[in-house]
């Protein structure tokens, strides 16, 4: 066996030369993408003992389709991944790549197939679900990587448009007290979009919220769980960090609101003689059968009501950003709002919420000023 380095283009490539097929034609293995001869020339002879040892396998005819199905059913089977997980891998796999590059060999993908893929993928989908492309595909080539079925990682190169930061829109305080007013007509979405914007809960959190997590006595809930619906399913998991996972104050406010709510769900429940709700025990459910409240349902019924009442155009995840504007501009402390908030640093409060904290800071600054000039002003007065 031996091997031999050519120049293709800009780049080196080492031929290895693996004996003859069943009709005398003589195979050979290439292995590409060498910034120079040098380079090249070190890796020769690891890879001739890699082939001589039968490290690296015949990997010619693996596409890339191939490998990214064996690799991701290995990767659930070793690392436990949670259903939204792998239902984001498999989209991700199975709905965009395969269908656009996946026919092609594994051992020939180039920088340029990929970032063609990119390129294309960015006319429909945002940055930040790029990223998240990136990111499996990066997983996936690393573990081939690893097994020596490629010789470098050709996502390396590969070039992402830059994310813009998502403009954050947030409801006034006189907007947050009609929506409040408005809401509770509506029996599905009036405690959702409460405890979102009363207690800056992210939708999963809200709507996993059990009322065994709800201590009405001492005015606080505890945010043990998220909500998840994936392929016609229910799972509540807990929250990712043990940040999130935390127990909050509720303002007195809200507490008669929560009975009023519990002693209609009993009543509802005695109507149906049973047959309403789960045994979850959940606070937000959907007034007709009690039943769990899916997260794109909640989002859609609240877009619904945001038109049909005239109120800006908001996600849902914006009540939680209205939550913690208007706490940091009540002068809550960055701290105590970061752990309402469920934040695993007090720095990432800060970062997303820094056009609060500049507003806060001018108003400081202005503060001091009249402080100042009162102080000045008093002095003069007792020197006449």
């Amino acid at each position: 066996m031996k091997g031999s380095i050519i120049k293709r283009n800009n780049s080196y490539s080492i031929v290895i030369d693996v004996g003859r097929d069943a009709f005398g034609r003589r195979k050979q293995r290439w292995f590409s993408g060498f910034k120079n001869k040098d380079e090249a020339e070190k890796q020769l002879p690891r890879i001739l003992v890699k082939l001589e040892d039968g490290e690296l396998i015949d990997n010619n005819n693996i596409t890339l389709g191939n490998f990214l199905d064996d690799w991701l059913k290995g990767k659930i089977k070793k690392d436990n991944l949670s259903p939204t997980t792998i239902d984001g891998y498999n989209n991700i796999i199975y709905n965009h790549v395969i269908p656009v590059i996946g026919k092609l060999k594994l051992q020939n993908i180039k920088p340029y197939n990929l970032q063609k893929y990119f390129d294309l993928k960015s006319e429909s989908l945002s940055p930040r679900t790029l990223s998240n492309h990136k990111r499996v595909l990066s997983s996936a080539l690393l573990y081939a990587l690893d097994m020596d079925l490629i010789e470098k990682n050709p996502l390396a190169k590969v070039k992402l448009p830059r994310q813009k930061k998502e403009e954050t829109k947030i409801l006034s305080a006189d907007q947050c007290n009609l929506l409040l007013e408005e809401v509770q007509g509506n029996l599905t979405l009036k405690m959702p979009v409460t405890l979102a914007l009363l207690l800056g809960m992210r939708r999963g959190e809200v709507l996993g919220l059990s009322w065994d997590a709800v201590n009405l006595d001492n005015k606080t809930i505890s945010v043990i769980q998220n909500l998840e619906y994936i392929s016609g399913k229910y799972y509540f998991k807990e929250p990712k960090t043990l940040k999130s996972k935390r127990t909050i104050a509720i303002p007195k406010s809200l507490v008669p609101i929560l009975r009023e709510h519990y002693r209609w769900q009993c009543e509802m429940k005695i109507r149906s003689r049973n047959t309403w709700g789960t045994d979850k025990n959940l606070v937000c459910t959907r007034k007709v059968n009690g039943l769990p409240i899916t997260p794109h349902v909640l989002s859609f019924m609240f877009s619904n009501f945001l038109k049909t009442h005239n109120f800006p155009h908001i996600r849902f995840h914006d009540l939680r950003h209205t939550n913690a504007s208007l706490m940091l501009t009540a002068g809550v402390s960055t701290k105590v709002a970061s752990s309402r908030l469920g934040h695993s640093k007090a720095s990432i409060t800060l970062d997303l919420y820094s056009h609060v904290m500049e507003s806060i800071d001018r108003e400081a600054a202005e503060k001091i000023a009249m402080l100042i000039k009162s102080s000045k002003n008093t002095h003069k007065k007792t020197q006449a």
